[in-house]
């Protein structure tokens, strides 16, 4: 059975939804609405929640400009 749950999706640090071996419109996890399938959806978005995070961090100062 094809699912992307157990299909390579992540290279190199970039996700690729064409590695995916997925069924797309016949496959439940697929949303017709968004054209593609969630679980690959759900991963584009923490990765861009986490790429966020970590420009947020690196715009903090260090403890080393509060003085301890």
């Amino acid at each position: 059975m094809k699912c992307p749950l157990l299909g390579t999706v992540r290279t190199e640090g970039e996700i690729n939804p064409e590695r995916a071996d997925c069924l797309r419109e016949k496959c439940a996890w697929w949303l017709d609405s968004r054209k593609g399938c969630a679980v690959l959806l759900v991963a584009i978005q923490l990765a861009s929640i986490a790429a966020t995070g970590d420009d947020i961090n690196k715009k903090m100062p260090s403890k080393v400009h509060f003085g301890k």
